[in-house]
């Protein structure tokens, strides 16, 4: 068995493989969170009752549909493909995804006032990206 070290290009090439991967599962997750919530701000068709948003300065889902689509959807669509395609401050965009996301989550908790599955999966992503940016950063 051979063991990798901290800057093997099989090591890189698998958190490579690895990061686009989160990448890609947050952005799909992002749009298919986020066109409901903008097509219907109040709720009603989606199904996603509008008493989660009792403690958050929102009337509607519009505000944070539009925030989750760009800043979740977009942005990690985008640093998927400067990872993809080795663009020069692609470690940089994994991290700063990385960071949008367990923010977002954060703030989600602190709103919602609750914690579920799926809140400690994509903060676990965000961390791992944020980890994962960091070690993209060092090469150029």
């Amino acid at each position: 068995m051979k063991l990798l070290s901290i800057n093997s290009p099989e090591l890189r090439a698998f958190l490579k493989y690895a990061a686009l991967f989160l990448l890609l599962l947050n952005g799909i997750g992002a749009f298919i969170g986020s066109v409901p919530m903008m097509l219907d701000p109040g709720g009603t068709t989606s199904n996603i009752p509008l008493r989660y948003l009792e403690h958050s300065p929102f009337d509607s889902f519009l505000i944070p549909g539009i925030v989750l689509f760009v800043c979740n959807g977009v942005l990690s669509l985008i640093a998927f493909a400067a990872l993809a395609f080795n663009w020069r401050f692609h470690g940089w965009l994994v991290l700063l995804q990385g960071v949008v996301l367990t923010v977002w989550i954060i703030t989600q908790v602190i709103m919602l006032r609750e914690l579920n599955f799926l809140q400690v999966s994509f903060g676990l992503i965000g961390i791992v990206l944020m980890m994962l940016g960091n070690y993209f950063s060092r090469f150029k």
